[in-house]
């Protein structure tokens, strides 16, 4: 909000207003209208319109009252119509790909949604100038999210799946494929399907906003909860199909509440074997640390589905141990664990959600 005792504000409102009335237009930032009452300006890149009031300079409040299309983010960033642009900054380590996006973009799409990582709009510097009440530069080398072709209701599914695939920028330079490499072959110009479970990006980049905490496993693990059904789909369409031939929906019930009824370690044990192939290195891992005696995957999940209650559980039991977080300690063990719990989260996503057109 405006603050007329703030030092660092170099006009009061009037003063701002008289300015964009003698502005001429910018690079991308037109104006369509300029008079005592009103201005309407137009960024001709990103195809959208703003209005602006004396009264509406560090006022989003009226802002969005005279601009029905715009939402403001939680100071994340804004949506206008079908469009939405945020500050990566709040969700990324953005020296993934910062250096790529100096004169350059990374674009693709999720289904009919185009998304573009570059420098701010003018757009997007115009109002938060607005919201701050005064201008201010220190946004002109933000790099921003945009979306387009949203919706008011779908927007977050795509920013979470998005953010997912920025994740996968290879950090360590030293892999055969380079950061350039990666987003010039797997990412930009890439088409990819339209969003499928969205609720696992959700808890994947949540799980990377906290990713040195004990929480953070726990999240990742809520990912390999949430498949434990999706790889019985096969299982589900037989049910299906008995049901079309006989009728018998009792046993269509009986059926379907035994898959439900199963033990959480039964499975996760049915899920890690379909991952078989996958997961191969982190048993072998796991043998190596002494963390299990064999490659037999059901003592895999065993282990794994200990750790998971010595994370989830305030109290020791018969069939878990009481883990305390100690800072002080790396744990070989605990840090197997962790990285292992989030690449088997990332090998689900990618099997069942990631796909490319």
């Amino acid at each position: 909000m405006f603050d007329e005792n703030n030092e660092r504000n170099k006009y009061d409102i009037n003063i701002y207003y008289e300015n964009l009335l003698i502005k001429e237009d910018f690079e991308h930032i037109k104006f369509l209208h300029k008079s005592e009452e009103k201005i309407v300006i137009n960024d001709i890149k990103i195809k959208k319109k703003l209005a602006i009031t004396k009264k509406s300079i560090g006022n989003m409040e009226e802002l969005v009252k005279i601009n029905p299309n715009l939402n403001v983010m939680n100071g994340y960033g804004y949506k206008i119509g079908d469009y939405i642009e945020l500050n990566l900054y709040s969700f990324i380590s953005v020296n993934l790909f910062d250096y790529y996006t100096m004169d350059g973009s990374i674009t693709f799409n999720i289904g009919s949604v185009k998304i573009l990582i570059e420098g701010s709009s003018e757009m997007y510097r115009w109002l938060k100038n607005l919201e701050y009440g005064y201008e201010t530069y220190t946004d002109d080398y933000v790099i921003t999210m945009s979306l387009h072709g949203i919706t008011k209701e779908n927007y977050a599914d795509y920013f979470n799946m998005a953010l997912f695939i920025l994740w996968t920028i290879p950090k360590d330079y030293n892999k055969n494929t380079s950061v350039h490499e990666f987003i010039t072959e797997q990412i930009n110009d890439v088409n990819f399907e339209d969003v499928r479970f969205c609720e696992v990006f959700y808890f994947y980049n949540e799980a990377m906003r906290i990713i040195d905490t004990e929480i953070s496993t726990l999240y990742f693990y809520k990912i390999i909860e949430y498949f434990f059904l999706v790889i019985r789909k096969d299982e589900f369409k037989n049910i299906i199909e008995d049901y079309i031939v006989d009728k018998n929906i009792d046993l269509v019930i009986n059926k379907l509440v035994k898959i439900y009824k199963e033990q959480e370690l039964s499975q996760l044990t049915l899920l890690l074997k379909s991952l078989e192939e996958e997961i191969g290195g982190l048993i072998t891992k796991a043998v190596s640390l002494n963390i299990i005696t064999s490659h037999d995957i059901s003592k895999f999940a065993e282990a794994l589905y200990g750790f998971r209650n010595s994370v989830v559980h305030g109290k020791s039991g018969e069939k878990f141990e009481l883990k305390l977080p100690n800072p002080l300690i790396k744990n070989s063990k605990e840090l197997f664990w962790r990285d292992s719990i989030k690449s088997i989260a990332e090998i689900l996503i990618k099997k069942f959600c990631i796909k490319i057109l």
